[in-house]
């Protein structure tokens, strides 16, 4: 599990850097950070707080392809089909409002 929160430190100021470096459309909004999902890279934001969230954890792992630096370059790339990951943001969403 300690795997998972450097990973998801690491994620999170790195986004915030470039979040203040970038400029135009491509900002999210206010504590949300900007994923793309299946191969035609769909846009999604996500609240930050569900990068804490195991499957989204296990899904960036994935994402590495092996690699064990706890460091992503570049826009975060999910490995999983859009409609398995709106599946998953409708469950976050439930289990939020109960």
């Amino acid at each position: 599990m300690h795997y998972y929160s450097k990973l998801v430190h690491s994620i999170v100021n790195n986004l915030t850097m470039k979040d203040k470096k970038a400029s135009g459309n491509h900002l999210s909004r206010k504590g949300h950070v900007a994923v793309y999902v299946g191969k035609g890279k769909k846009r999604y934001e996500l609240p930050v707080k569900y990068l804490s969230h195991p499957t989204i954890q296990e899904l960036m792992v994935q994402s590495q392809h092996g690699d064990l630096e706890p460091k992503i370059e570049g826009p975060i790339v999910l490995a999983c089909g859009t409609q398995f990951f709106d599946r998953l943001l409708l469950s976050f969403k439930e289990h939020h409002r109960s």
